[in-house]
């Protein structure tokens, strides 16, 4: 990803009203994948105003949600004062070596330079450390129960090739074969 977009021009209160959660039963698989719990840190990338890092902490999971927008963080410190929150990018992860169980990234991936990130990711994860990417994707069940989204999608498909956010957004829609040093992706 080349194009950068910063998310400080954004009203991270309107982020934090407007954006979708996480679901209980995807956090819940990579709880149970990665064999983390109680004791274990969990390190949430780019983690906006903290809707995946609550999810996580919820389940009595040390949380460090790391995020490089200070309004953003604002946001995640009224909202949540539990989490400890630090200023940081998935390329440059304020975390010693070796310091976690998981890795997580809410929607953000497309926004990394991948290579570094993938570096440094490998470089804050213990050894069998896990890595868990969360998108929104609407389920082929649901896009097909409501005609309407085919119209919406059609017209968002139109435009998506004028932005290279977008454009590196919908790149994930499938796993990558290279898995950068990490064992083969797996979607759920």
């Amino acid at each position: 990803m080349t194009e950068r977009f910063s998310f400080e021009v954004v009203d991270a209160l309107d982020y934090e009203e407007l954006r979708p959660g996480y679901a209980a039963e995807a956090v819940a698989w990579v709880v149970d994948q990665a064999g983390i719990g109680s004791g274990s840190l969990v390190i949430d990338l780019a983690a906006g105003t903290g809707q995946l890092s609550r999810r996580f902490a919820s389940l009595g999971i040390d949380v460090i949600a790391v995020e490089p927008a200070s309004n953003m963080r604002a946001v995640l410190e009224q909202r949540v004062p539990a989490i400890r929150i630090m200023d940081g990018t998935a390329e440059s992860i304020p975390l010693e070596d070796a310091s976690a169980d998981t890795v997580v990234v809410g929607n953000a991936f497309h926004h990394f330079d991948r290579g570094a990130a993938f570096e440094e990711i490998r470089r804050v994860l213990r050894p069998e450390g896990s890595l868990a990417l969360f998108w929104a994707w609407m389920l082929e069940e649901q896009f097909l129960r409501y005609p309407w989204m085919q119209e919406v999608d059609a017209v968002v498909e139109a435009t998506r090739a004028s932005s290279a956010i977008a454009t590196a957004y919908r790149t994930w829609k499938e796993p990558p074969e290279d898995s950068a040093g990490f064992s083969p992706f797996e979607r759920r």
